[in-house]
């Protein structure tokens, strides 16, 4: 993880004591409740509201979600990957 490594060593610690320490690390400021702002007019330019889903795409991308009051950035989806491994 970017800055991990740095963090750690601010506290003496290794990374892994760190991790194990606080059970999280910060990335990226500002990534909590994106879902709750709006998008701008310069956003919303050349895209399409799905009807049914509610979802807005642009250029073929999903770019967020049509709200009951105003245009919102959406979650970024996960694709659970596959293991032959994995227990069934």
């Amino acid at each position: 993880m970017p800055g991990l490594p740095a963090a750690a060593a601010k506290e003496g610690l290794a990374p892994l004591a760190y991790m194990r320490k606080y059970g999280a690390f910060l990335i990226e400021e500002g990534s909590y409740r994106i879902h709750e702002k709006q998008l701008s007019a310069d956003d919303l330019k050349d895209a399409a509201v799905d009807p049914t889903s509610k979802v807005i795409t642009q250029g073929g991308a999903a770019i967020g979600l049509r709200s009951t009051a105003a245009p919102v950035p959406g979650f970024p989806r996960r694709r659970a990957s596959w293991s032959s491994t994995r227990r069934r």
